[in-house]
């Protein structure tokens, strides 16, 4: 039977039953696989013609096994949730992982790319990156890289996230519908494609319900979503004459400033104002009151973007492809029916 160089591996381990590190153990013989489960995955193997590309197998044998992360923050919860996904994944292939922070220096990123090109890594998972198209390119062409989170959406480069324009239209319209009128948002003046959709789901979100110029009742918080500008900008909202009574943040640490800012402001939340934050950080669930948000499944969004560079490692030929995770809209405490 002829081979199918169509195929993906992630197509065998559906069939097999079994898992695409399962299925990279058997054809690259790496460790022990049960003998049962060896059987099944060669099975499949035969029934979908599948072909492992043979060059990028010999390819990985001459190169480092390290695959590198680049994160623009590991004290955010929200990076540190994604990089344990990816860590873990990482180790049930085998592969070990380069995880570096950059705090968005684009200089520093390029510097980090250059592993590609000194085989001190093979592939790369990247988190948030300030590098523009033109530079970034030729790493995206000659090596194996995957944007998990954020993205850039003129790139056809394999990515995964959430719908982000969606979470937060979802959300903001959640804020209405519970009776609010006047709805502000907090955003952040840094550049992330999520950023901007969400202020955009927010705006529209807004204007389907006749709420206009929502836009003057967005604040912007630092670039790297920091407690303290959160508290700060949230006092400065929350002093003014006839301010929001409701307040979307686009993260649970800007929410969890929001909501110190508005305490300061002789506010109390809910019940003078609702706050809703984005991403489910495991401490939204610690405060008093807890804090209504967005989930993000971060562990999950690690997990994806390691087997899509696995399955890119396996055959580089493979189409990018784009998967997008659900999201869910978690109520707490932190906001209330007028």
């Amino acid at each position: 039977m002829d081979k199918n160089s169509n195929v993906k591996i992630s197509d065998v381990s559906k069939l097999a039953g079994v898992s695409v590190a399962t299925v990279s153990r058997v054809i690259n013989n790496t460790c022990f696989v049960n003998p049962e489960t060896r059987e099944k995955v060669l099975k499949a193997v035969e029934a979908l013609s599948y072909e492992p590309n043979l060059s990028a197998r010999n390819l990985r044998r001459n190169t480092s096994g390290a695959i590198l992360v680049i994160t623009p923050n590991m004290t955010n919860p929200y990076y540190s949730n994604i990089i344990t996904g990816i860590n873990e994944t990482a180790r049930k292939y085998g592969s070990s992982t380069f995880v570096c922070s950059t705090n968005g220096e684009k200089e520093q990123e390029l510097e980090l790319m250059k592993m590609l090109d000194s085989r001190r890594a093979d592939a790369a998972i990247i988190l948030a990156t300030n590098i523009n198209d033109d530079a970034l390119l030729p790493y995206t062409k000659n090596y194996p890289v995957v944007f998990c989170s954020e993205y850039n959406p003129d790139l056809e480069i394999d990515r995964v996230s959430i719908d982000n324009y969606r979470a937060a239209y979802e959300a903001t319209e959640y804020l209405i519908n519970i009776g609010h009128k006047k709805v502000g948002m907090m955003s952040s003046v840094n550049d992330y494609i999520s950023t901007k959709l969400r202020k955009q789901g927010f705006i529209d979100a807004c204007q389907a319900h006749g709420i206009e110029n929502a836009e003057k009742n967005i604040v912007y918080a630092s670039k790297d979503y920091s407690f303290s500008s959160a508290r700060s900008q949230a006092k400065d909202l929350f002093s003014k004459k006839n301010h929001v009574d409701a307040l979307f943040c686009i993260s649970d640490i800007l929410a969890l400033g929001a909501i110190y800012g508005a305490r300061e402001c002789g506010l109390d939340v809910p019940n003078d104002v609702s706050i809703l934050g984005f991403d489910n950080l495991e401490y939204s669930e610690m405060m008093v009151p807890q804090i209504s948000t967005v989930n993000q499944p971060c562990y999950q969004l690690g997990e994806v973007a390691m087997e899509k560079i696995q399955e890119k490692l396996m055959n580089p030929d493979l189409e990018p492809t784009v998967e997008i995770l659900r999201h869910e809209l978690v109520v707490r405490g932190s906001t209330a029916q007028m």
